[in-house]
């Protein structure tokens, strides 16, 4: 795997950082690019070249590990399409400053020293897609396009942030800037570090600002958003001439990818993954849709036995603890596209955050449809009516949930979808951990975003949360991880800056409506879209593990070992008997509350006997 790994101070003993970051090279026929500055920045590269571009030009060094997709349309626009590609970077950088992140299109982190200056600026891209950590030590900056590199630093210690932890368990991922250890956080979205002689400062240059039009036709931002999705799956495939297929899950917005894609590429290959599970199985919408464009449609049923041989190899492969469960059918759908001779995917991830297609946009319309009663009439006769109702009944029931719920406001709701609540938290940690965590608050990232949001209205403030965190921390990672682990580039054509920017000046009501999800996609894919797709619900590659840790032994067994292991609760995390509570409350709900967050915690796990418990020194 290509990566970097570099640190950038005054008064460094070039000598010993030369040591240091040479152990994470071991491998003798990688390549290995190695740059220094006397008493202030050392940095070594290696692996295949294809994506790692070093560049130096009038005083200014640049390594991006990147594939930038727009490099020839820049190259002609900034007047230097005819300078060398060692050259290139920074003859870029030296005419446009840090602007010249703003104009790249494609996936990318890197580093920019301009000496010049003596500042050295560490860069990701608006996902991003690709990830930059850091470690402030002192005077000096450690900094690497790996966690698995910095942490294998020789003379750094590395030690569980319990925020890390804490936040995991309530979202399933790390949230950026977070990483599993205190001494190491990542760049966020759309930012940069600018490290200078006396101080390290983060900001950002590109962030979501929604901005909704006024005055345009629905026909004329349909006629763009087909435009805009044509160039953006354009350009994932002008990049290279590598063998090029789609995950197709039969959505709308895979679908649409895979449409495109055989648009540019005819038959084109894709790839969907299916359950033998009631309520779990989407292959009759991927069909059609493969159908509807004629492309090469391959299929793959996941089993239990799939699940218990993958998971560990899952723990292995993560940087960070991840808890989405569906990683397992993203990495068996890209293993089944590299058999059949495929080396990159292009993905449909941001569509749904983009143009409003998760369910609790709409129930959160109801909600504001509700409220908007008259007071009288709601307090004085609907829900006096409704707490008459008998709970056993299913509708009175929902009805009385609801009622509930629309008394709190808009982020408490956002947050009732969670798996982790303050009763949990209760039973969930240990005295100690409970105390060393108690005063961070729940969802603090969610509501910073949500607060933070450059938006108007509540509909783009979630939009912007969910692609700050579902798609940077959660999607983004969840498909990474499954297909790195086949060997496999993935490519997301849907979260093109271009057409981000163009879903920013889209009026709410466009992306949701009181009882329709994504209603203006919809209707200006008519035509494109097969009529099945555009009915179809939301779903996805969700894995029935709750479902199968019941009903199949050997899965069962994996699972529960680890969790029931005395290692697990001598962590110091959770508290004696919590997991035996879990697991008894899991046994006996048929929902799959429980079983998810059994995978949560089993994932927790895993990852420290893969990964933290090789840090630790050995007392022997």
């Amino acid at each position: 795997m290509n990566h970097f790994v570099g640190v950038y101070g005054h008064g460094i003993d070039i000598a010993n950082e030369s040591l240091q970051l040479s152990r994470v090279f071991p491998a003798p026929s990688d390549e290995v690019w190695e740059h220094s500055l006397p008493q202030r920045f050392y940095l070594r590269a290696g692996g295949p070249q294809t994506s790692l571009w070093f560049s130096q030009w009038e005083g200014v060094r640049v390594l991006f590990k990147a594939e930038i997709y727009n490099r020839a349309e820049l190259a002609q626009e900034s007047g230097i399409e005819s300078y060398a590609p060692d050259d290139w970077f920074a003859a870029l950088y030296r005419k446009h400053g840090l602007d010249l992140v703003r104009r790249l299109r494609g996936k990318f982190c890197g580093i920019v020293l301009d000496e010049s200056r003596d500042h050295c600026y560490l860069l990701t891209d608006q996902s991003p897609i690709m990830q930059l950590y850091y470690s402030i030590r002192g005077s000096k900056c450690y900094f690497s396009s790996s966690l698995q590199a910095l942490s294998s630093l020789e003379g750094l210690s590395f030690s569980i942030d319990p925020e890390a932890v804490f936040q995991y368990v309530q979202s399933q991922v790390i949230p950026a800037p977070l990483t599993m250890y205190k001494e190491v956080r990542k760049l966020k979205p759309g930012q940069f570090m600018e490290l200078s002689r006396s101080a390290a400062k983060e900001s950002c240059y590109w962030d979501l600002v929604y901005r909704p039009g006024t005055g345009r036709r629905e026909s004329e931002c349909a006629k763009e958003l087909l435009d805009r999705l044509d160039v953006a799956v354009t350009r994932t495939l002008k990049y290279d001439d590598l063998p090029v297929g789609a995950f197709l899950s039969g959505g709308l917005d895979s679908s649409t990818v895979a449409g495109f894609l055989s648009r540019k590429k005819y038959p084109s290959k894709v790839f969907s993954i299916g359950f033998a599970e009631n309520g779990y199985d989407e292959m009759e919408f991927a069909t059609a849709s493969a159908q509807h464009f004629g492309n090469e449609h391959y299929c793959y049923y996941v089993t239990p036995s799939d699940v218990a041989e993958t998971a560990p190899r899952v723990a292995e492969a993560s940087a960070e603890p991840f808890g989405n469960s569906s990683v397992i059918p993203t990495y068996l759908c890209s293993r089944l596209a590299s058999q059949h001779g495929v080396t990159v995917l292009l993905a449909g991830d941001g569509g749904d955050e983009l143009f409003g297609g998760n369910s609790r946009y709409t129930l959160e319309s109801v909600y504001q449809l509700y409220l908007g009663l008259p007071k009288l009439l709601r307090r004085g006769v609907v829900e006096p009516l409704v707490c008459l109702m008998p709970e056993e009944n299913t509708f009175c029931s929902k009805a009385k949930k609801f009622i509930t719920r629309a008394s709190w406001s808009p982020l408490e709701r956002y947050h009732a979808y969670s798996l982790f609540d303050e009763e949990f938290r209760g039973e969930c940690f240990s005295p100690g951990f409970d105390k060393a965590t108690r005063e961070l608050p729940f969802f603090e990232n969610w509501n910073r975003y949500y607060l933070g949001a450059d938006a108007a209205d509540h509909i783009n403030r979630v939009l912007y949360a969910d692609m700050k965190i579902v798609i940077s921390d959660n999607d983004i990672r969840k498909v990474l991880l499954g297909s790195s682990m086949a060997n496999i580039d993935v490519r997301f054509p849907l979260l093109d800056v271009d057409l981000v920017e163009f879903s920013l000046r889209l009026p709410p009501e466009m992306k949701v409506d009181r009882w329709k999800l994504r209603p203006f996609y919809r209707k200006a894919m008519q035509g494109f879209l097969s009529d099945k797709t555009l009915k179809k619900g939301k779903a996805g590659f969700g894995l029935p593990f709750s479902r199968w840790i019941k009903k199949y032994k050997n899965l069962r067994g994996l699972v529960y070992d680890v969790l029931l292991d005395p290692r697990t609760t001598e962590r110091g995390y959770f508290s004696k008997g919590f997991f035996e509570k879990l697991i008894r409350k899991h046994e006996q709900d048929d929902t799959p509350y429980y079983g998810d967050n059994i995978w949560i915690y089993f994932m927790l796990e895993m990852w420290h006997r893969k990964h933290y418990d090789s840090l630790i020194p050995s007392e022997t």
